[in-house]
């Protein structure tokens, strides 16, 4: 069973649901008894088919004759069903309500499918440049490091911290806690890309 489309009977499992699903687009649908049983069914279907394909949105199917809302929230779309509107982070971004019943479908098809392919287009923006920085934040620690030997230079002269001259303990111990701090950004660094890595594969 899909994970991501619900028949709702209370406006407590509403909340819950949006509160676990808040960073997604969600999408909820609204009928009542007097809606058309073959426009019902095919809204049904139509949504189990979307929460297969987009799998980013969630997709609620109130009927709001067996609907539990002691607060009246959505009372507003009692007159006017079938109702279509999507909420993300929170807020309402779009609201259809058609007296067309034909039309009410391909319409409501229509901008779940725009939302859902702006989400991914922006969630793939912020993954790419989150990559691109840790790449670059990686290869700038390497070069950092590179510029520095782990180990100090031992010449005929004694132990030099880093060739430049600076002569007997191998430097300062700044110098050596500088050194470990890089060594362990860069570990840090290519962890989470390690981790942005498998959160993309997935």
């Amino acid at each position: 069973m899909s994970k991501n489309i619900y028949r709702v009977n209370k406006k407590s499992d509403v909340d819950i649901i949006f509160k676990n699903n808040l960073l997604k687009p969600i999408f909820l649908i609204f009928v009542d008894n007097k809606t058309d049983t073959k426009l019902v069914n095919e809204i049904e279907k139509t949504l189990l088919v979307l929460s297969k394909k987009n799998t980013y949105g969630v997709s609620l199917l109130i009927n709001l004759d067996k609907f539990t809302d002691e607060m009246n929230f959505f009372n507003q779309y009692k007159e006017n069903t079938p109702s279509f509107v999507s909420f993300f982070l929170g807020q309402q971004i779009t609201e259809h309500s058609n007296d067309n019943n034909n039309n009410f479908i391909s319409i409501i098809v229509s901008i779940i499918e725009k939302i859902h392919s702006n989400y991914v287009s922006k969630l793939n923006t912020l993954f790419t440049n989150a990559n691109n920085t840790i790449t670059n934040n990686t290869t700038n620690a390497n070069n950092a490091m590179n510029e520095e030997p782990l180990l100090p230079i031992i010449n005929g002269n004694g132990i030099s911290g880093s060739g430049n001259g600076h002569e007997g303990h191998g430097g300062s111990d700044n110098d050596t806690d500088e050194i470990r701090l890089k060594k362990e950004k860069l570990k840090l660094l290519l962890k989470q890309k390690e981790l942005l890595e498998i959160h993309k594969s997935n």
